[in-house]
């Protein structure tokens, strides 16, 4: 009778760990996908930061080497720079007409560059948010 007992009792503990270990088997399952997941966005996160990088070369100040700030187009060569920038520029080349830092052509004038203004700051945005995922590549 005592051993009836004991092996209804092992019997049951055996249950309970097959229960237990069907449970922790599927918790497994769930963190090896998170697993996955968690790579994918890593990929994600460096495909973002290599798009930035490309970005911000075309967002660069040419003066400063900065990113934009209040961007204007030197006409008529084209070239971009800081509207900060370009006063000092003026301001260091009291004689004579100003010209561009990068090509030393004449610049006739000056044209508001908004949209390079509102992609700077997004470019800004973003890698602060990636910063703070800690995910900045090197």
């Amino acid at each position: 009778v005592a051993l009836r007992g004991k092996l209804a009792h092992s019997e049951r503990a055996r249950a309970e760990l097959d229960g237990e270990v069907a449970r922790l088997g599927g918790r497994l399952e769930s963190l090896g996908g998170l697993a996955g997941k968690e790579r994918d966005i890593a990929v994600a996160v460096k495909q973002m930061w290599a798009a930035g990088e490309a970005m911000e070369g075309a967002l660069t100040c040419l003066e400063c080497m900065g990113v934009l700030n209040a961007a204007v187009t030197l006409s008529p060569c084209g070239h971009t720079v800081c509207r900060g920038c370009w006063e000092a520029r003026k301001v260091k080349r009291p004689f004579g007409p100003p010209c561009c830092g990068e090509c030393q052509e004449t610049v006739e004038g000056t044209v508001d560059m908004p949209a390079m203004d509102q992609l700077a700051s997004k470019l800004s945005f973003q890698k602060q948010a990636l910063r703070a995922l800690g995910q900045q590549p090197g």
